[in-house]
């Protein structure tokens, strides 16, 4: 709103950053149409992606900018407010492998995913029975190795 209103100078140095901010939030970029004079009675045409005119001062390019903002805004908020909330971790906890493979990338809907779930579904009860067996198995084949 600075740089809008003429009271900060620089803003294109600054359009690495907000990019790298609006891709973590999983704002999409928009685009805005472009029309110019060429000469000789003719103009061209076409689209603008506003992630790389964020510096022009253009009240479309601005309007669409401003709102990117807001939507990075609540994103970042709703993150903020869910690692504070119980029930995000339990959730984590529940479905950690597919959190997982969304994380690494891998599309949570595909088969691998649901497979490495249930795994962990049926492993994660029989870990915590035998835990102390597990405990007592690993201490051994540690000394073992010395």
């Amino acid at each position: 709103m600075d740089y809008l209103a003429g009271k900060h100078g620089e803003f294109a140095s600054c359009t690495a950053p907000v990019k790298k901010l609006f891709k973590q939030a999983g704002v999409t970029d928009a685009t805005v149409a472009h029309v110019e004079y060429v000469g000789f009675d003719k103009i061209r045409t076409g689209n603008a992606r506003v992630t790389e005119n964020m510096a022009v001062k253009r009240e479309d390019v601005a309007t669409h900018v401003l709102g990117m903002f807001a939507k990075a805004k609540g994103t970042f908020r709703m993150n903020l407010l869910e690692c504070v909330s119980p029930l995000y971790w339990v959730q984590l906890i529940l479905f950690l492998p597919v959190k997982l493979c969304g994380y690494l990338g891998v599309d949570e809907t595909k088969a691998i995913p649901k497979l490495l779930q249930v795994l962990y579904w049926g492993s994660a009860p029989l870990l915590l029975i035998f835990r102390t067996q597990l405990y007592e198995a690993v201490l051994q084949l540690l000394q073992q190795a010395q």
